[in-house]
């Protein structure tokens, strides 16, 4: 166990000498810039594309509303839970569709 002591003292002495030398850069470290950013939503084809993909959350508003499988089974659905379900997910399939024709033919 002392061996192992000793041998990590020594390691990290041998790495504080190398790592505080004077062949190391002085100054501040310098960043380079690789990419930039374009504002968002600067023009009206941002909230197109905000518009078109607004369904998503129509789709998830979908499966929180599906019937569960264990009322199934018990019989004790909600028929107008059922039918929320259904029109929640045909209004989001609708709106998908016009977004995705929106997108086509939308090009600037």
């Amino acid at each position: 166990m002392v061996l192992v002591r000793t041998l990590l003292a020594l390691a990290v002495c041998g790495m504080a000498a190398v790592g505080c030398s004077h062949d190391a850069p002085s100054g501040l470290p310098v960043a380079t810039r690789i990419a930039t950013l374009d504002d968002v939503n600067s023009s009206e084809r941002g909230y197109v594309d905000a518009l078109a993909l607004s369904p998503d959350a129509g789709f998830v508003a979908t499966g929180a509303l599906a019937p569960s499988r264990r009322a199934e089974l018990a019989g004790t659905i909600d028929p107008n839970r059922r039918n929320l379900h259904r029109t929640v997910a045909i209004a989001s399939m609708s709106t998908a569709l016009a977004g995705y024709v929106m997108m086509l033919f939308w090009k600037s």
